[in-house]
């Protein structure tokens, strides 16, 4: 009989089985959802008819970092230094699809 498993192990593991599989399959109480990468967003509106699609990360590459720390400590890092740190960081970002695509949501926007 194998061990349980540690829930910061099984934590870990469903994070990686999520990024492989780019879906995540609805446990832990989310929804089930796919994961479109920038490169498919811009696709998808242009396929749409849509011209000249800028894309950014909502929440930028630095919001895994703000969300542990406000997980383990309780703290509520809004309008704090390491806060504005990761909103700077999303914001340099922005030109970089692979960053991009490290925050949890895409926005398209199209228009003059």
């Amino acid at each position: 009989m194998r061990p349980p498993v540690a829930p910061e192990s099984a934590i870990r593991d469903g994070v990686r089985g999520t990024l492989a599989q780019g879906r995540y399959a609805g446990q832990r109480g989310f929804t089930v959802a796919y994961f479109q990468t920038s490169t498919e967003l811009r696709a998808e509106v242009t396929e749409a008819g849509l011209t000249d699609p800028r894309l950014y990360g909502v929440e930028g590459p630095g919001w895994v970092a703000v969300k542990a720390i406000e997980k383990y400590t309780s703290a509520n890092l809004m309008g704090t230094d390491i806060y504005e740190v990761a909103l700077a960081a999303a914001r340099i970002a922005e030109p970089h699809a692979a960053l991009t695509d490290a925050s949890t949501h895409l926005l398209a926007i199209t228009g003059p």
